[in-house]
């Protein structure tokens, strides 16, 4: 695309940067705008390459070691003889079309519109069952907690007698241990 006029020469080019991969790491993004500048010069015969802004953020869009690899560009080159190098997108020709008035159309139920009538029908089932559900888990916990909430009472004398008969005689040996311990530790302190 060559456009030639009295000010201004303009041209769109693809530049191929698969060789910034070639050098390091950290410095690839900033190589790719040396080869864009030096393309532009040799192409369009200038000293003075200017890259638009919106052209150098596309190029540090992915920061300094992932330029990407190739670009298309529109070169501009005014009077003074200054290429200012700029990203190309290609202009959307917008046609002025007469909108004409839609036909209203009426179009019988479908398939969808059956199946969400049958799903709306199905929800009050699904309501009864999930409350069914809930009132069999709640009769389950009943019991558990009326377990709960029943208490014995009693006294310290029932109390140790229960747990003597159920230590049997190798508790008591080890309750009368604890107790020696608790009297020697009460005495040192």
């Amino acid at each position: 695309m060559i456009t030639l006029s009295e000010e201004e020469l303009s041209r769109v080019y693809t530049i191929n940067l698969s060789k910034v991969l070639l050098s390091p790491e950290n410095r690839r993004t900033k190589r790719a705008i040396n080869m864009i500048k030096e393309f532009a010069m040799r192409h369009m015969k200038a000293e003075e390459i200017k890259i638009n802004e919106e052209l150098n953020r596309q190029m540090w869009q992915d920061g300094i070691r992932h330029p990407p690899r190739r670009v298309r560009v529109k070169m501009t080159k005014d009077e003074d003889g200054v290429v200012t190098v700029s990203p190309y997108s290609e202009e959307v020709k917008e046609e002025v079309v007469e909108e004409k008035p839609a036909a209203v159309e009426v179009v019988a139920p479908t398939a969808a519109v059956e199946t969400v009538a049958e799903v709306a029908a199905e929800k009050p089932k699904l309501e009864e069952k999930i409350e069914e559900a809930v009132e069999v888990k709640e009769e389950k916990l009943k019991p558990e907690k009326e377990e709960e909430q029943e208490k014995i009472v009693l006294s310290e004398e029932e109390l140790a007698e229960i747990i003597a008969e159920e230590m049997g005689a190798e508790g008591e040996e080890k309750e009368a241990e604890k107790g020696k311990r608790r009297k020697r530790s009460d005495d040192e302190s």
